[in-house]
């Protein structure tokens, strides 16, 4: 909280502010801040490293990720991951592992915690992959995966948004909550799961249960339902948005050209 507090402090001491974010995807909050702030704004994104440069399917390297997927129905698979920083309530792992048994739902588990991996393959059942490890914004982009069960931290969203994979939105802590519910409240591209957690008992914290995941990720991933079909064109759009905003003559393009052309003509002294 402290270093977060710093820097709110210490960014009005800026001459510029660049966000990874374009500006499509927040407008209103764009425009509120760039009339806040005394100095230019710039939103450059998405700032996503390896981003296919054609806007088409990310490159995959793992041979068995990509067989798994090549081998599975368009738009059947689930990708879960909840980040690589902050961890999440073994409790609540097990709750999304029984769901996803449960839902009959094929998914695409990258379990980050090793030692806890096996558990969790045992537990979910047979109609998935569990992994360590993967190459995030090419399983996204590959044509089986037609959902993100995600702790929605902002690079991962950029990454479900320029894919246009709708979310299943499973927040931990800081930004997440917020992106949550930006995610299925404004975006309109996702359910937020946190709105139906509950108390646990043992002491593993505040948990969403198992039937609320099991009913989340069976809908969305249903190619017949309707909300879920309009969550998934809505996602289309904003991937259309987010590649565009990076071509010749899109927004994140002009912004970084103008970003350099302040710099360049001294509007912009950094020492």
């Amino acid at each position: 909280m402290k270093l977060t507090t710093e820097a709110f402090v210490n960014v009005r001491k800026a001459q510029c502010v660049l966000f990874t974010s374009f500006y499509e995807l927040e407008p209103c909050a764009m425009d509120r801040i760039t009339q806040a702030v005394p100095f230019p704004v710039y939103p450059v994104g998405p700032s996503i490293s390896d981003m296919p440069l054609d806007g088409g399917a990310g490159k995959i390297d793992d041979e068995e990720h990509r067989a798994w997927l090549d081998a599975q129905p368009e738009r059947s698979v689930l990708y879960v991951s909840f980040g690589s920083v902050v961890s999440m309530w073994p409790s609540q792992l097990e709750e999304v592992a029984v769901a996803l048994r449960d839902s009959a739902v094929r998914f695409f588990w990258v379990a980050r915690d090793s030692a806890r991996a096996g558990d969790l393959r045992r537990i979910a059942g047979g109609n998935g992959l569990v992994v360590p490890w993967c190459d995030q914004l090419g399983v996204l982009c590959h044509r089986s995966v037609g959902g993100f069960l995600s702790h929605c931290g902002w690079n991962s969203l950029l990454e479900a948004v320029f894919a246009g994979v709708p979310l299943l939105a499973l927040p931990v802590v800081w930004d997440q909550v917020v992106d949550a519910r930006v995610v299925a409240d404004e975006w309109r591209i996702g359910v937020n799961l946190s709105e139906q957690r509950r108390e646990e008992d043992d002491g593993g914290g505040v948990v969403v249960g198992r039937d609320a995941i099991r009913a989340a990720a069976a809908r969305l991933m249903d190619p017949d339902d309707g909300e879920s079909r309009e969550m998934r064109r809505r996602a289309a759009l904003l991937r259309e948005a987010c590649r565009g905003a990076v071509q010749d003559g899109g927004s994140s393009r002009r912004s970084l050209n103008g970003f350099v052309k302040d710099l360049a003509d001294g509007r912009l002294n950094f020492q």
